[in-house]
This record gives C-alpha cells, sequence and structure tokens, in this order.
C-alpha cells in the first residue's frame, strides 16, 4: 500500500513539474513602411516549417503584431497589407521560452 501510495505520488509531482514548465515563446515585431509610416491591418501568417501549422495575426493600428503560445523551431513569416506587396521571412528560428522582438518590418 506505501508503494504504491509513494508511486501515485511521484507521478502527480512529475506530472505537476511537465505542466508547469513553459517551452512555448512569443514573436512580434512592428510592420512599417520605407518612409518609416505604420502598417495598419496587416494579416501576418506565421508558419512552422517543418509542420506547415500556421498562425495568424494582424497588425494594430500601431502597425504591432504578435504571435503567443509559439512552440520551438524554423518559421516562416507572411505579411500581406493591402497596397504593399507581399513580404516573406523564412528561417525564423523560435527558441523554447523565448521573447523575441524583429527589428521594423
Amino acid at each position: 500500500m506505501k508503494i504504491k501510495l509513494a508511486a501515485l505520488v511521484c507521478l502527480a509531482l512529475v506530472t505537476t513539474l511537465l505542466v508547469a514548465q513553459n517551452v512555448s515563446s512569443s514573436l512580434k515585431g512592428v510592420l512599417t513602411d520605407p518612409t518609416g509610416a505604420v502598417i495598419p491591418n496587416a494579416t501576418c501568417t506565421l508558419t512552422n516549417q517543418a509542420t506547415r501549422a500556421a498562425l495568424t495575426a494582424q497588425s494594430d493600428e500601431s502597425g504591432a503584431f504578435s504571435f503567443l503560445q509559439v512552440l520551438p523551431g524554423s518559421y516562416t513569416l507572411g505579411v500581406q497589407a493591402s497596397g504593399f506587396k507581399p513580404l516573406e521571412v523564412k528561417d525564423l528560428v523560435i527558441q523554447a521560452s523565448e521573447t523575441r522582438t524583429l527589428p521594423a518590418l
């Protein structure tokens, strides 16, 4: 009985530790045109190059966009905005638990 209880306690502790670990990351940036003016309402798509899983975000009124809960991996960022040619940034490597801010795009 004591062995089963000890095993159950150990399992609960390990499960708690695994859940408590934060391996997700975030990616943030600001979209600007060549004059430095911000680009609001752009569609930003972050695609995992290995799995092809994609996340989508819109830039806000200040041109800022963010992707939260990003898993580690290599990504391609695609940006589309009315009146601008599409932008694609390949091979963005996101590490575990990283908060990454891109330079103005």
